[in-house]
């Protein structure tokens, strides 16, 4: 952006004007849903490949540190990189569900609320992965239900109803897709809740009986953490697709107040 103002002989008490920036009418942002879909996941690949070679280092040398490598790459520790990554996809997926809300609303289309809603429960699943919400019910929930085995971490017993009342209450949403849309976002969610509750089930299972610092459950807390972070790649491939077929251009405008 140019900032541009003439200047010549100022006479005394002279007020210069403000300067005028030159502004550009037509300016486009192009987004390629592909293309943002390689790109995110190229990023889950490198963040995957970082969590293994840091376990690998650490179940073959007993250094859990490594001048805090480890600990930062971690697919399955809190406050790292992975998470904030992980964090940042569900906010923009919740982001574009909200720009189809929207435009929902303009249309005084009959499943705005449901978009909405979708906005919502995405932006609360990206503060979830960042403050670890959920993981303050494993206790309580642990105690109440003397749980055990693939209960182990026992907050599934609290998401595994709420998932199907979920399933239940968008089922005439998700059936009004069109039949792309419906297989892409059938894909996500489907991947992303094998990931955050199947086998978040099995690695509890398994965490009980064998615990933590071993390769199996490497293994599964990596499969789980990948899908998860898939599960949102596609959802947001699909909803940029969805907003490229049914809203095409879309144009940002900035209203001054005074």
């Amino acid at each position: 952006m140019k900032i541009s103002q003439s200047v010549g002989a100022i006479a005394p008490g002279t007020t210069l004007p403000e300067p005028t920036i030159d502004r550009y009418e037509d300016a486009e942002l192009p987004i390629h849903p592909p293309a943002v879909a390689r790109t995110l996941a190229y990023c889950v690949a490198v963040l995957v490949l970082a969590s293994l070679a840091g376990q690998a280092f650490k179940l073959t040398t007993g250094h859990d540190y490594a001048g805090g490598f480890i600990p930062k790459f971690n697919l399955d520790a809190e406050d790292n990189v992975p998470t904030f990554f992980s964090a940042l996809l569900l906010v923009g997926a919740a982001g574009l569900l909200t720009i189809i809300g929207t435009l929902k609303k303009k249309a005084k289309d009959t499943f705005a609320l449901h978009w909405f809603t979708l906005a919502a429960l995405f932006l609360f699943l990206g503060t979830d992965e960042a403050s670890s919400i959920h993981e303050t019910l494993i206790m309580p929930l642990r105690t109440a239900f003397k749980a055990e085995g693939i209960f182990h971490y026992a907050w599934v017993i609290a998401a595994i109803p709420l998932v199907i009342l979920f399933m239940v209450g968008f089922a005439k949403f998700f059936f009004h897709l069109p039949r792309r849309f419906r297989l892409l976002l059938g894909l996500a969610v489907g991947t992303y809740i094998t990931g955050a509750l199947g086998l978040e089930l099995i690695g509890g299972w398994y965490a009980a009986r064998n615990g933590l610092d071993n390769w199996g459950y490497v293994l599964l807390t990596t499969i789980e953490e990948t899908l998860e972070m898939a599960g949102v790649v596609v959802l947001i491939y699909g909803l940029l697709e969805y907003l490229k077929q049914y809203a095409g251009q879309i144009r940002w405008s900035l209203h001054s107040t005074s």
